[in-house]
């Protein structure tokens, strides 16, 4: 069946649909998303974490009304969390913090029979169970565990792949990198997939990444006031076949997203940048160095090769 916007792609045209996952619901953020406080003038011993909420200006009454949660945990669950706003194409920027209550075994609530093995993070986690408890409205009845683990998307990552590849579900232009941190988190900003190696993660970040693709799966975005927002799954309904590694092309690209990688880790980015910019700057850098199009060219001789028609 052709590609493009005479033939609207199948729903399942591509397996890696069946592949990708929808990250957790690590919100309310001020209960699971923290700051490390710098040393104090007493030491925290090396196992805890002195933390306390990260904040942002787009949380939502109540919770924006909130004092910060402040306290310490066990090491082991303050877990790096990777949101949209840390995914660029072909690069990362340095994750959030989370308190993820999974202790390497069990996906703990307030009253599990292990969470006092650890009386900092039991402490912790309680009083973030009493602050929802109080403020997450009639319409809920999950705990906070339930809540960031709802439809399993916290604790279906775990345990996690040494290599994932993730991409971003709304904005103006699919973004994509690879995570090669198995102890990070993928928030639901994000969806995410195993890669079996670095080539196969690298020939799904040129695709996902390919300005081609951006304007095979525009026609059936769900519009919003600014335009075309939400991606979450309709790039899998193009004919792109699973990396084949005996296969040419694929090579190519996953070559090619390596380029790409080397291009834009290059390139400065000011720590105050706001994502949007970062990825703009970086589209362009690929573009200046004559990569962009290679890129889309090589993509579109793989949907080609696949039976879907390019984009024209």
């Amino acid at each position: 069946e052709a590609v493009g916007p005479a033939a609207r792609p199948r729903a399942s045209a591509s397996r890696y649909g069946d592949r990708f996952r929808q990250g957790a619901a690590l919100v309310p953020r001020m209960l699971v998303l923290v700051v490390e406080d710098a040393p104090g003038p007493l030491p925290v011993p090396k196992t805890l974490r002195a933390v306390h909420s990260r904040r942002g200006s787009l949380e939502k009454r109540p919770w924006s009304q909130l004092p910060d949660q402040t306290g310490v945990v066990e090491s082991i669950f303050v877990r790096p969390a990777y949101l949209g706003e840390h995914v660029l194409p072909y690069r990362l920027w340095p994750p959030a913090k989370a308190v993820v209550p999974f202790d390497g075994k069990h996906l703990l609530t307030g009253d599990h029979e292990r969470i006092d093995r650890y009386p900092a993070f039991a402490a912790w986690w309680r009083a973030a169970e009493a602050e929802w408890e109080e403020h997450k409205g009639d319409g809920s009845l999950r705990s906070l565990t339930e809540q960031v683990d709802y439809q399993r998307k916290l604790s279906g990552q775990f345990p996690a792949a040494d290599l994932r590849l993730v991409y971003t579900t709304s904005g103006s232009y699919l973004a994509s990198a690879i995570v090669d941190d198995p102890r990070a988190v993928i928030d639901m900003s994000l969806n995410w997939a195993a890669v079996s190696s670095l080539s196969e993660g690298r020939y799904l970040e040129a695709i996902i990444n390919s300005p081609a693709v951006g304007k095979l799966i525009l026609p059936y975005q769900n519009r919003g006031a600014f335009g075309p927002r939400h991606f979450a799954k309709l790039i899998w309904r193009l004919a792109i076949p699973e990396f084949d590694v005996s296969n040419e092309l694929h090579q190519r690209l996953a070559f090619l997203a390596e380029r790409a990688e080397r291009i834009v880790a290059s390139v400065h980015l000011p720590e105050t940048s706001r994502f949007q910019t970062a990825r703009r700057t970086l589209r362009d850098a690929l573009i200046d160095n004559d990569l962009s199009q290679e890129i889309d060219d090589a993509v579109r001789s793989v949907l080609s090769a696949n039976g879907g028609r390019p984009a024209t």
